[in-house]
């Protein structure tokens, strides 16, 4: 995997920093789910104001999670890739998963406790996509409070926020709004 010169030449990465990361790039892109480019993408490119001020101040306690919500101008795939990429080059084990992965992953047991995790699909509205069935909201609000615990990371999207109320329960939204950064682009 080439890593374009320009990336060590503006100093967003070293070679010497970073050795065990681009020696295992494959591998280590694979593992947190994201496109190898994100890795040398710099965070503004899809990132800006509270997100990216939040990012810089990743392993404070201030903050559980960041949740995105309504329409965004940047794909949230794209942003949450940058985020992951971003953690990665400063050896943050940071991985974006689906919600049908971290909830087969859950009931499996086999569930990973990343530093930081990613959903860009945590809760799609209605019109965007399928939701999470009843029975296993309460497995995806145990791995919210098991993360919480943990003092681990967990970066979401949700289209709305009331809809989520609505179809995963007020607990979910109530952990969402009191422990994470919410942006939404209409605020």
């Amino acid at each position: 995997m080439k890593i374009p010169a320009e990336v060590f030449e503006s100093h967003l990465m070293d070679r010497d920093h970073h050795d065990r990361l681009i020696a295992d790039l494959p591998k280590v892109v694979e593992v947190a789910g994201i496109q190898p480019k994100f890795v040398w993408s710099r965070l503004s490119q899809y990132c800006s104001g509270t997100e990216l001020k939040w990012v810089a101040n990743i392993r404070s306690k201030d903050s559980n999670g960041l949740a995105y919500t309504g329409k965004t101008e940047v794909p949230i795939e794209d942003k949450m890739m940058a985020i992951t990429g971003a953690c990665l080059r400063n050896y943050i084990d940071a991985r974006m998963m689906s919600i049908q992965e971290v909830l087969a992953r859950t009931k499996d047991g086999d569930m990973p406790f990343p530093t930081v995790l990613l959903i860009p699909n945590f809760f799609l509205n209605r019109l965007e996509g399928e939701t999470v069935p009843s029975w296993q909201v309460s497995n995806l609000l145990g791995m919210l409070y098991a993360r919480l615990s943990k003092d681990l990371k967990t970066i979401v999207y949700v289209g709305n926020m009331d809809e989520l109320g609505k179809a995963y329960g007020l607990p979910i939204q109530d952990h969402i709004t009191t422990h994470f950064v919410v942006i939404d682009p209409a605020d």
